[in-house]
């Protein structure tokens, strides 16, 4: 592993927070699952039922809490006051990170992360196999992020060390670092902000 993150915390309850846990145990991370319930539990993955213990060595606490904003602000709330104060904290939600940023205490360490769904890659595949037989053009993941790749999205605070950090980490998941401008979803590349105040290219956010 190339990059500085090691121990991995995966917070949220349901499918989404199950799958990113057992990815990262399958590829080689101590991953601590919290608020999941213990037949979801992945194998190579510890589960803890005490906030405080799951994040205590954790370098990266990635958030799968359901898609609400009281749901992240309560998330994030009970995080700032156990999680050390190095951690960078990751969600995998939805919305943009900017809406979110100030639940979490510690804007300059706060990002998405959008790992692939395998269900839907796998859908994907599907269709386009299909359209290949029927002679058309397949889907190609239109509007999704692609087979294999991880979006990263920060916010103007997010701090360029850590953007490289997390995508080292996508890297060392096996997945292909792409950034996105806080707020797009049109599959847009931006890894400057409008100002100009952040410049990081993606090509500067791929291991070395």
């Amino acid at each position: 592993m190339s990059g500085w993150i090691r121990n991995i915390t995966v917070l949220g309850p349901g499918v989404r927070g199950s799958r990113i846990a057992g990815y990262a145990a399958g590829r080689g991370f101590p991953v601590i699952a919290y608020g999941l319930a213990a037949e979801a539990v992945p194998a190579g993955v510890r589960l803890s039922t005490d906030l405080a213990a799951a994040t205590r060595e954790a370098h990266l606490i990635i958030e799968a809490v359901p898609e609400t904003v009281s749901a992240h602000r309560d998330a994030y709330a009970s995080l700032a006051a156990v999680a050390p104060e190095g951690a960078i904290f990751a969600t995998t939600s939805t919305l943009p990170p900017s809406d979110l940023v100030a639940f979490t205490a510690r804007p300059d360490r706060f990002l998405a992360l959008r790992l692939p769904d395998p269900a839907r890659q796998a859908d994907l595949a599907r269709q386009d196999d299909q359209a290949r037989q029927d002679g058309q053009a397949g889907q190609g993941g239109q509007g999704d992020i692609g087979e294999g790749a991880a979006e990263i999205m920060g916010t103007t605070a997010t701090s360029p060390t850590v953007l490289r950090a997390v995508a080292r980490f996508a890297a060392d998941l096996g997945l292909v670092p792409v950034e996105r401008r806080d707020g797009t979803t049109d599959g847009t590349t931006d890894a400057t902000t409008d100002d100009g105040a952040r410049s990081a290219s993606i090509d500067s956010l791929r291991p070395r």
